[in-house]
């Protein structure tokens, strides 16, 4: 069975990147949009946070990734190393 390229393009795909903190304590945009929120997980110093239950330390609008100090029981630092994984369905150029 011969599997067309248009449809290896079309799956998802697994993303792992590594993100930045600015002054405002925002963090980067993500480089695809997620399948769904339940798939971002953002690690910090290698623990993950996730945006799953009322209580999640992180939030997700489209590509931005909000942090919920609050919930967490810290702030991010500038020297926190952030990676966020997650699905996309978008096509990858």
């Amino acid at each position: 069975m011969t599997i067309r390229s248009k449809q290896i393009a079309d799956l998802p795909r697994f993303m792992r990147e590594a993100l930045t903190r600015n002054e405002e304590g925002e963090l980067s945009q993500l480089s695809f949009l997620p399948a769904d929120a339940t798939s971002v997980k953002l690690f910090v110093n290698g623990v993950h946070y996730d945006a799953i239950g009322v209580n999640a330390s992180i939030s997700i609008n489209e590509k931005l990734l909000g942090w919920n100090a609050q919930n967490a029981g810290f702030y991010l630092d500038e020297g926190d190393r952030l990676v966020a994984e997650y699905v996309t369905n978008e096509p990858i150029a």
